[in-house]
């Protein structure tokens, strides 16, 4: 559980581009030890194929109420940004992250606590906020390195696509 409290005024609103997504798609428990080796198997092979630059951005997209479905049969892709013209290959796809309206959560700490951020975005925020999500799934920007920074440090912004 996340021992931050938030609270509304953390919650920013922006429209976020399109964003093009090579991405492995993982079935299993949302925790870092099935998604951590998936990650670093896609930013692997991103390095090698020449698609990781001072712009890529590190995503995943989590189709699954983990409160609701099966450990066993949640879905995540997880992958980084990448050009128009990149053609996947193997056990990497590609896919476009729809632009458009988001709610934004800005959590810091270990990606272990991100699921109390997502219950209170969805359990307190999202039905006071008189908004309703769209039918995109939500997905997660990490901000920042995690590789290099300790847990306490890693950030990631928590983005809801919205009904606009």
């Amino acid at each position: 559980m996340n021992a931050v409290a938030y609270t509304a005024a953390d919650v920013r609103f922006e429209h976020q581009p399109p964003r093009r997504m090579a991405y492995i798609r993982v079935i299993g428990p949302y925790s870092t030890e099935t998604l951590g080796p998936a990650f670093g198997r896609i930013i692997h092979w991103a390095s090698e194929h020449g698609a990781m630059n001072a712009n890529t951005l590190c995503l995943g997209v989590y189709y699954d109420d983990p409160e609701v479905t099966a450990p066993e049969k949640q879905r995540a892709d997880v992958g980084v940004t990448v050009h128009e013209d990149f053609q996947p290959s193997g056990e990497v796809q590609v896919q476009t992250i729809p632009g458009g309206l988001c709610a934004i959560l800005r959590h810091k700490g270990h990606y272990s606590t991100l699921g109390g951020a997502y219950r209170w975005l969805y359990g307190v925020w999202l039905p006071e906020s008189g908004r309703e999500p769209s039918a995109a799934p939500p997905y997660e920007v990490y901000v920042n390195d995690a590789s290099k920074l300790p847990p306490e440090e890693w950030l990631t912004d928590i983005c809801i696509p919205l009904a606009e």
